[in-house]
């Protein structure tokens, strides 16, 4: 998926209600350490791939499965393996060329939104700051906004109002911290920016619909087939 470009994860409908869906999504940009790794001659094949990713790509069950070990190993790489793994991924898709275009010929990105400074301001502020008390008159301003302005401009862009959207980020990097760290529950609360293990868990399961530890005890057990063959 390109940057910018609408989607929707569904499960296939008519599947049990019981079973979870786990996914991985990675985020990654083209300047490492202010070079655009992309545009050097032995990366310009993944640039290309890269540049067909904003109509968004639907690779075909073998090719997923091709990458699927990789992804796995992604999920918990450190340090440079990260981006060697990355690099293997892409690789893959490169090759492959056993995908279809998700949107239309026609699709286009609204201007509005491709060049929207004041929220990547916003979003990239929160990112980097999620585990601090982040109030809303400090984020509008980061915005050069009101908080009521701020609150209806945050709503119209994502759909979504400030303090979800902050949530999400929180409960997503606990989920992260829960998956491949062994640290105590309690201490994840507050490393991500809850006040409460209260509040954390009612606003955890919220989200995932289980507690903290029981997503903990689910993902071990799937670790433990993860490297089985994908159906």
């Amino acid at each position: 998926m390109g940057e910018w470009l609408p989607h929707l994860w569904r499960n296939d409908e008519g599947g049990l209600e019981a079973v979870a869906t786990d996914f991985i999504v990675i985020k990654f940009t083209r300047m490492f350490g202010g070079v655009d790794l992309f545009s050097i001659p032995e990366l310009l094949h993944i640039k290309a791939l890269l540049k067909e990713a904003d109509q968004g790509l639907l690779f075909s069950k073998k090719t997923r499965k091709s990458v699927h070990e990789d992804l796995l190993k992604l999920a918990e790489a450190e340090s440079s393996e990260k981006l060697i793994l990355l690099l293997s991924v892409l690789q893959k898709l490169v090759v492959s060329k056993e995908y279809q275009t998700l949107s239309g010929p026609n699709f286009s990105l609204p201007k509005e939104v491709a060049g929207e400074n004041r929220l990547h301001k916003v979003i990239n502020h929160i990112s980097a700051n999620f585990a601090r008390d982040i109030k809303l008159n400090d984020i509008a301003e980061i915005a050069a906004m009101t908080p009521p302005a701020f609150c209806r401009f945050f709503k119209t862009r994502t759909n979504k109002t400030f303090s979800l959207f902050l949530n999400e980020v929180r409960i997503s990097k606990a989920c992260q911290l829960l998956i491949n760290g062994e640290a105590a529950i309690n201490q994840i609360c507050y490393d991500v920016g809850f006040s409460s293990l209260t509040n954390f868990n009612r606003t955890f399961k919220s989200f995932k619909g289980i507690s903290p530890s029981s997503y903990r005890d689910s993902y071990s057990n799937f670790r433990q087939h993860n490297f089985k063959e994908v159906s």
